[in-house]
């Protein structure tokens, strides 16, 4: 298990402005997650921005065995110099009253839902598991892991009341992934080229429709082909499988859930987009900037440039100096519940107990005429 002491204090700025939606439009923006747009080198997340806490003892040695034996008192310099070094050890070691800190909250990791290009290449002829492509058609059509069987990312999006990228009716879910060979007593591994966008969207339906046993492949389509794993041209279409749904509503945040849920302390919210999304410097809706006390992470932050996923240390401590620590619910949101799954995801791998995603994300947020907006 995973501890996660919190040292300090956040200090949460108030909101610039938060208005109230008088009048909005619907948003009729397309979903494409077809569109194959990942590209590995464009994710540089500098690892040096979220160190992992420590001290270095050859910096703080303690100054009293340097001096001749028959000193007994500190030269003035060198005490002041000790005095501020050991103020500062208290202020590094010392809990700070009101943090989690004093009451850790303990993680529950979930290293069996990540799996690596090595565990896959070894299971390729497991009878156990299924294998789903996200990427579009031409893709999958010109090589892909052998027997995975090729799903339309669309096929997990749908519009409602107005209201585009919601998740589909259970029963339409279940009739879609039955119909590519996902069945209750399978394993199933989801792979895409978008950083994992899409097959942590495939993650997050099944975990609602009530199927655990699900895997992402670590780094995806492009980790495979860099490893110069076995590829393969061949379509063997698998049987339709049975899949039993059990809807589990507690990774489900819905609108009015969030609307009440927000006047708690114990809650976080992770925005997923681009920051210039997140601050309503790039409008893809109604209206323009983010859910008021959501922070923003975007969730291409959790990748290495190789399109794996950052070490636990890493992603921790990131997290951390965010606010967001497994005692708290932490709702996540994108436009569309795309790039939050990943997010999701993320979170259920290091072990956060109580994770929701916004079905409706910013999509049904802005264009609600009694949502709260904060720019």
């Amino acid at each position: 298990m995973i501890e996660v002491h919190t040292t300090a204090a956040v200090h949460i700025k108030p909101p610039r402005s938060v208005s109230i939606r008088q009048q909005s439009q619907n948003p009729h923006h397309s979903v494409s997650p077809d569109r194959d747009r990942f590209v590995i080198g464009s994710i540089r997340p500098d690892s040096r921005r979220y160190p992992a806490p420590g001290l270095n003892p050859k910096k703080y040695r303690d100054t009293v065995s340097r001096q001749p034996a028959d000193k007994t008192t500190l030269p003035r310099k060198a005490f002041t110099r000790f005095c501020i070094k050991g103020a500062l050890l208290l202020v590094l070691v010392l809990p700070v009253p009101g943090t989690a800190f004093s009451s850790p909250e303990k993680l529950k990791p979930r290293p069996e839902i990540l799996v690596s290009g090595s565990w896959l290449s070894k299971n390729l002829k497991n009878p156990s598991i299924r294998i789903i492509d996200l990427r579009p058609p031409v893709n999958y059509a010109n090589g892909h892991v052998p027997g995975a069987q090729w799903l339309s990312p669309g096929m997990l999006f749908t519009s409602s009341n107005g209201v585009d990228g919601m998740l589909p009716e259970p029963a339409d879910l279940k009739k879609t992934l039955e119909a590519v060979g996902i069945d209750s007593g399978l394993h199933i591994i989801c792979y895409d080229s978008m950083g994992g966008e899409m097959a942590a969207r495939l993650f997050w339906a099944l975990e609602y429709l009530g199927h655990d046993k699900v895997s992402l492949l670590d780094g995806g389509w492009p980790k495979w082909l860099s490893e110069k794993r076995r590829i393969t041209r061949r379509e063997k279409k698998a049987p339709p499988g049975t899949l039993n749904v059990n809807p589990n509503p507690d990774v489900l945040a819905v609108y009015d859930w969030l609307l009440e849920k927000m006047k708690e302390d114990r809650l976080a919210i992770i925005d997923a987009r681009p920051r210039e999304e997140y601050r309503g410097k790039n409008r893809r809706s109604g209206s323009s900037g983010h859910i008021p006390g959501a922070i923003n992470l975007y969730w291409s932050s959790h990748l290495n440039r190789d399109g794996t996923l950052r070490s636990p240390e890493e992603l921790l401590a990131m997290l951390e100096k965010l606010g967001v620590t497994p005692e708290k619910e932490t709702v996540v949101y994108s436009q569309v519940m795309k790039g939050a799954s990943h997010t999701y995801f993320t979170l259920r791998w290091l072990g956060f107990p109580r994770v929701r995603g916004y079905d409706g994300s910013w999509s049904e947020w802005s264009a609600r005429p009694e949502s709260f907006l904060e720019q």
